[in-house]
């Protein structure tokens, strides 16, 4: 989730200063777009950028893993077998997408940055 964030930072940080003037300016148009419109799109402000706050800052993501393993019958050594292999389930713990698998989230923040930057590849669109 921390990777997503950092697309921004690259773009910022990396491809601007090569970018020629008028992609510069569809790049902080783009950025500023963004900034003002604080809670649209919720991919970008509720996961992208809080997520990666929340696991840099403080270490404390929503994204979890329940791990579950059904037991069989009991061995003649006094352990037990499993009845099938173990299930996973991903889920986030709080904030505005919990319940929501954080996979299915992260498809959506990366479909987010395609358009994003391919607004700005191509301000015709």
């Amino acid at each position: 989730m921390t990777l997503l964030r950092t697309v921004g930072l690259v773009l910022k940080d990396v491809d601007r200063p090569e970018a020629d003037v008028v992609t510069q300016g569809r790049m902080d148009a783009a950025w500023q777009q963004l900034k003002t419109t604080k809670t649209k799109p919720h991919i970008f402000h509720d996961f992208i950028d809080a997520e990666r706050a929340d696991v840099v800052h403080l270490y404390d993501p929503s994204a979890r893993v329940n791990v579950t393993i059904e037991l069989g019958g009991v061995s003649t050594d006094g352990g037990s077998d499993p009845a099938g292999p173990p299930t996973y389930g991903f889920v986030m713990k709080k904030g505005p997408f919990k319940g929501r698998d954080p996979r299915e989230l992260c498809r959506e923040a990366i479909a987010f940055w395609r358009t994003y930057l391919d607004a700005i590849d191509e301000p015709t669109r």
